[in-house]
């Protein structure tokens, strides 16, 4: 209900929005929060286990700054949407998003203002070469980073 009511009486006006205590929000209530909160900047979904990747898509095409951190159903093809539609990202933390792989370090390079990547205790990524193509970049943690055999 939370949302519904930010969808509804406060959407023409929120830049920022931490969802990190709704951990069990039904992702239908994320997506339609989102699509009609269009100036949205900030977004924080730290352990959103259900934030699928439809919910990426419904981010608006403002942000500045997304935690993603501990979203496990996020994979490449939501991390793909969001970056393609917010080239104007600056800090991105996709830690512990156990379905990304290479193809999201992709997309994440293709961010020309990034300057902020968290990606720590995500096995599946490995090339992070690729992030050469962020001119911006100051901070990248991939700490803790294991292949998975």
């Amino acid at each position: 209900k939370v949302l519904e009511a930010v969808a509804t009486n406060a959407a023409a006006s929120v830049r920022a929005i931490n969802l990190n205590g709704l951990h069990e929000a039904p992702p239908a209530a994320l997506e339609a929060c989102f699509r009609a909160c269009r100036r949205l900047e900030k977004v924080g979904l730290f352990h959103h286990v259900r934030a699928s990747d439809a919910v990426l898509r419904a981010l608006g095409p403002n942000l500045r700054e997304v935690s993603l951190s501990g979203c496990a159903a996020a994979t490449d093809a939501g991390v793909a949407a969001l970056c393609s539609a917010n080239g104007q990202l600056e800090k991105l933390d996709l830690t512990r998003c156990p379905k990304l792989t290479d193809a999201s370090l992709r997309s994440v390079a293709s961010l020309p203002r990034l300057r902020d990547l968290g990606c720590y205790a995500d096995a599946g990524l490995s090339e992070y070469g690729a992030l050469a193509a962020c001119p911006l970049l100051e901070r990248l943690d991939c700490t803790v980073t294991q292949r998975r055999n």
